[in-house]
Order: structure tokens, then sequence, then C-alpha cells
């Protein structure tokens, strides 16, 4: 099976977000699954053959477009994955913004534009879920004639009718598959070796390849759009309709007196242009500012700017909205289901802010890296001076440096969701650095946790980030695990203040893991800790379920395997912003409260691994894992001489 993927030999500590993945695990789950591995055609690369494609013929009056852009615009300089040769699927993600618009439009024809002639033998369109999950083809079929270079139309047979009224739609993977080559002359590939064409127009969409069914975003977004398109064909287009996007904001959690940033688009989808336009923008039921302007046929403008929020803005839940309130002098009275566009935010005074239980920090690694014990230096350093920090060590097959035994499809699909690349990294908190780059390395480089000393400097440097960028806690989290024989029931519930529903319902979710300590791999007596071993909750959390205003309470169960070991286990919840894990912005992913708690055993399993009762203690720690001269009150984990790890709870 190939895998776009690549070896990263750097060690970086990253604050916020890694750099890229590499397996897509089925979905479309994250942005740069594939760095490294899209090319550009060298410039001093003769073509090695450049058929012009006929001339493309006009589209008819009821055909339109459908793409993430709509011109006829090639690029003059191809790019290509030279190093996976053979046939490749290779699609541009459509969200729902782009395709609802077309509900109830044929799909009569795929086109696709090369910059030079490549074998192209099928045109496709697979449905996507809103949780990123690829489904069955909608359509797919041969292509039969030479590809050329320019725009090249395949018709659909079926004619697939656009449906993108459910809530679970969320959009449509559209793509040709190629014979990607790898030839050389003169130690150079071949212009024919880049075939892809990506144009900076339109919205800019993730463009996804495959070769055996599993999709992996190549890392193209800088270069623009895939030039694909679908041809929608309706007898229902109208004159003159506005569409509003969905308004982007700078972050869904603000603190009355901040300013909230807003964005969104305009879009001409009427035959005729429109002279003058009205929109009002709301911040709740107030208008607050109203855009007006002209906007030709098909074409698109952005609205955008900030809002500065009363320091009186009463906590809770808010929103900002827009609406076309009128064309040409008239208010619309047709289509006008996307003439309003809102987006929910909530606002927080400090009186909401509640004490934080604990800090997450989830550490990114694999047994299979040579350096990843000194990017645990840090880790250790950071619980050891700070013991509010609950650290979860997440192994992932993702890094392209091979298959490592504690990784399953939750560390993989994490590490896709916090496009986490470089190993070993770290996500702290979630946060966000202020005006820094998101892949800012912030001076980790390759070395520097070698000196055992410096990882302490580093450890206090990045808390101090962490704890200034970091969400403010707004509820409690109360943990309650029970294991009886394999069966596992976990009860978490919380609760925050006047507001906390309003503050969370609509912004935040819940993630629950479930983490192991002390297990070595079959090969290895190294003993790892905080392992990830199963994610109870989706990837991106679950909604909380409210009782009243003010408290919540979700249940989970499952079954533990027998390979496990229960006595070793702890429960690990936190509160996060809404990640969206389809279109992940990184920006808003902050934790909010985090915190563990070890599993109840009641009955039936037996400690694993069996201990030795001539060991003896050589090390206590904290249920955090932090350093212990002696045994103190609460739970006590005792390393022992002979690598097993015991709990004592002092009253």
């Amino acid at each position: 099976m190939k895998s776009f993927k690549r070896n990263i030999l750097s060690l970086s500590i990253i604050l916020g977000l890694g750099t890229a993945s590499a397996v897509a695990q089925s979905r479309l789950l994250v942005p740069r699954l594939a760095t490294g591995s899209l090319q550009q055609c060298p410039v001093a690369t003769a073509p090695s053959h450049r058929l012009q494609a006929p001339p493309r013929q006009a589209l008819e009056s009821n055909d339109r477009l459908l793409g993430a852009y709509i011109t006829d615009q090639i690029a003059s300089t191809g790019n290509g994955l030279v190093n996976f040769p053979g046939k490749i699927q290779v699609g541009a993600f459509l969200p729902k913004d782009i395709i609802r618009k077309f509900d109830g439009c044929a799909l009569r024809a795929i086109r696709f534009g090369l910059p030079v002639a490549v074998t192209v033998s099928k045109v496709f369109i697979y449905a996507v879920n809103a949780n990123g999950k690829v489904g069955n083809a909608i359509a797919s079929t041969t292509v039969e004639s030479q590809a050329f270079m320019g725009w090249n139309e395949q018709a659909l047979p079926a004619s697939p009718i656009v449906d993108a009224s459910s809530e679970d739609f969320g959009g449509y993977l559209l793509g040709f598959e190629y014979e990607q080559l790898n030839t050389q002359r003169n130690g150079n590939y071949t212009a024919d070796c880049f075939p892809l064409s990506f144009v900076k127009s339109g919205k800019t969409c993730r463009t996804y390849a495959s070769t055996d069914g599993q999709w992996s975003d190549i890392d193209a977004t800088s270069l623009g759009n895939l030039s694909v398109q679908a041809i929608a064909r309706s007898d229902q287009y109208p004159q003159k309709d506005l569409i509003l996007s969905a308004i982007t904001i700078d972050n869904p959690l603000k603190q009355a007196g901040q300013s909230l940033k807003y964005s969104l688009t305009v879009e001409n989808f009427g035959n005729a242009d429109i002279a003058d336009y009205s929109v009002d923008l709301k911040l709740d039921d107030t208008v607050v500012k109203t855009f007006s302007g002209q906007l030709s046929s098909l074409q698109t403008t952005t609205l955008d700017g900030s809002i500065a929020l009363d320091k009186e803005l009463p906590s809770g839940s808010h929103s900002v909205s827009a609406t076309v309130t009128a064309i040409d002098g008239s208010a619309p009275t047709e289509r006008t289901a996307d003439d309003l566009s809102t987006r929910p935010f909530a606002v927080y005074t400090q009186a909401d802010a509640l004490t934080r239980q604990q800090y997450l920090v989830e550490a990114f690694t694999t047994t299979a890296h040579p350096y990843a014990s000194y990017g645990q230096q840090v880790m250790d350093a950071l619980q050891k001076v700070h013991d509010d920090v609950l650290l979860v060590n997440i192994h992932s097959d993702t890094s392209g440096y091979g298959h490592d035994p504690f990784s399953n499809d939750a560390s993989n699909e994490l590490s896709l969701m916090l496009d986490i690349d470089n190993m070993p990294s770290a996500v702290l908190n979630r946060c966000y650095l202020g005006e820094k780059p998101i892949n800012y390395y912030y001076g980790m480089e390759a070395m520097t946790a070698f000196d055992a000393s410096y990882a302490t400097t580093k450890a206090n440097e990045l808390f101090q980030v962490m704890r200034q960028q970091s969400v403010p806690a707004l509820a409690t989290i109360d943990v309650d695990a029970v294991a009886v024989d394999e069966d596992l029931t976990i009860h978490v519930s919380g609760q925050g203040g006047q507001y906390a529903r309003q503050l969370l319902d609509k912004t935040a979710r819940l993630s629950v893991m479930l983490v192991e300590d002390d297990i070595a791999t079959s090969s290895s007596e190294e003993r790892y800790d905080a392992v990830l071993r199963a994610m109870l909750t989706h990837i991106g959390g679950d909604e909380m379920a409210w009782t009243d205003d003010q408290h919540f309470s979700n249940t989970y169960t499952m079954k533990l395997p027998e390979s496990w070991g229960p006595y070793n286990m702890r429960v690990v919840a936190f509160i996060h912003l809404d990640p969206n894990v389809l279109n992940p912005d990184y920006n808003n992913m902050g934790v909010s409260n985090a915190t563990a708690s070890e599993l109840t055993v009641t009955t039936g399993i037996a400690q694993h691994p069996t201990q030795d009762t001539s060991a003896r203690p050589v090390a206590i720690y904290s249920a955090n894992g932090t350093a212990r001269a002696s045994l103190q009150q609460g739970i006590n984990l005792v390393r022992m001489s002979d690598g097993t790890t015991r709990k004592v709870i002092i009253r």
C-alpha cells in the first residue's frame, strides 16, 4: 500500500500545531497530510509533449460551473506527485457552502485542466459527510479519449442530482484519476511528470490524493485550487440572487470589551448584474453596519471588519449575523434561504472564570523515533515543575517513521486533526501563539533537548506561554470510572457558573480519553506512561449533555481488551473549543479545563503485569507523573525495581 509520507529529522516542541501529517484514515480530516510530496515542474525542464486541447465549447444558458473557482485559468507550470508513479486519484474537496446553491441541479459533466498532456482514466464525484468520511461515488465514468493540455470535458451519463440539504452532508470530492509519471531526461524529471494545475482564484479548497482508497491532503493550498470543475444544469437559475457565505470570526469565546473580527462573502448567483445591494450586519438584534455596492453576475466580494464589544455586554450566548435587505431597491422574495448568515459566539467576564483544574499537554511521539526520549525530557520537566499539567502521550503512525505498537485509530486521527508531523511534538492546551505563526517552533530545534538543564528552562518557558494563551476555565469536570470485569462505565459531569450553558453549549465540546501507565512493547523492556489507548468521544469531542443551565453529565461505556491493565489506567476528560474536524480552525481549539481520574476496578480483573513480592520501591510519582520524595496524601504511583507500578492511596 502506498501512502503519502515524509520523514522528519528535526526534534520540535510545537505550541499550538505542527506542520503536516501522512495518512488519511479513509476520511478528509485535516490539512497537509503529505507535505513534501507535491513537486513543481522545474523551469528548466523542457516539455516532452504539449498537445493543445480543442477550444472549449461555450456553456449553454442553463449551465453553470461548480468548483472552487469558475474561470478558465490553468497554471502555466504544473505540479506532480513524482514519488508515487502509477494511477493516482486526485480531487478537490468542495465544502457544503459551495455545493448548496446548486441543490436540485443535474451534474452533466466534469472538466479538468492540464498544463501538459497526460493519461486520464476516469473522472469522479464522491460524497463526503459532515465528519469528513468519504462515501460512495455519486458519479464515476471512464475517460475514453486522449487528455490534452488545456481544459478537457467528460460527460456524466447518469447526471446525478445535487442534494446538499442533509445536516450530515459535508461536501463533494471532485476529481480525476491520472497516470503519474516519473520519467527523467538528463537527470531531470520530464514535464509530463507535472500534470496538475493549481490556480489562485475563488475560495481556496484542499486537494486530496489516493492510490488505495486512503485520502491524503497533498498540501497544495499555497498554490491555489486544483483545476477541476463540474458543469451543473438547471432551468431554474435566478436572474438576480445574492448568496451569503458562512460568517467566520476570530474567536467564538470573547471577553466583554474585546473586539470581534468577522468576515463573509457575498456572491451574485443570478444571471444579471446587480447595480445596488444592501446587507445589514447585526450584533444580536442591533444593526451595527450596513454594506452596499454593486456586483456583476457570478462575481463575489468580501465583507469584513470588527465589532467593538461593550464592556457591559452581558455574559452568555450572542450572535453576529448578516442579512440581504435589498437588491436593486427591492427586498428579495425568491431563494431567500441563503440571504441570512448567523454565527453564534459567547461573551464572558472575569466573574465567569473558575480556577483551572489542570492544563492539558498532548505529546505526540513514536517508539520508532530515535530521539523520542529527548522530547520526553521536556515533558517530564514540565510536569515536575508544574503539578497542574496533565500529560497524554499519543503514539502515532503518521510521521513516516514506521509502525508504533501503541498507535491506534484515535491517536492517528488526533495527529491528523491537529496537523502533527514532526515527532516528538507537543500541543500545549491547544493554545494559539497570538501574533506568531501557527507553525512557529519556539526555538525547539534539533538536539536542543539533549541537555537536561535546558529541558527545565524550556519547560518553564513553554508553561508561561501556555498559561497566557489558554482559554479560561468556565466549568469544572468530575470523572467517575468503574471497571467491572471487562465492562468500563465512565460518568463525566461538570458544573459552571450562572451562564455556563450559554457560554459553552454552542462553542465547546467534551473529549474523553483512556490512558494507561507502565506498559512496554513486546520487544523492549522500556516502560511507557500516559499512553492513549482509546477515545470514548468523537475525535473532535462530543456535545455536553446539559441537565440545567449550570450542570452537564455525559456517560460512556466500552469493553476493555484483556491485554490492557485497568489498575494502571486513567480517564482524561477535557472541555475545549469545537475544532471543526472537516475544516479545522487552529486559532480556536483551546482547552478550557481538564482533569483525570483512575479507574475503580471492582471485580474479576487481575493487576497487570504480575507483581514480584520481593520488588522494592525505586521512585514515587503523583497521579500526574510528578516525582515525589516520599508518599503523600492522596494517590501515589510507586515504581518498583521489577519495572511495575503500584498505586498507594494515603487518606
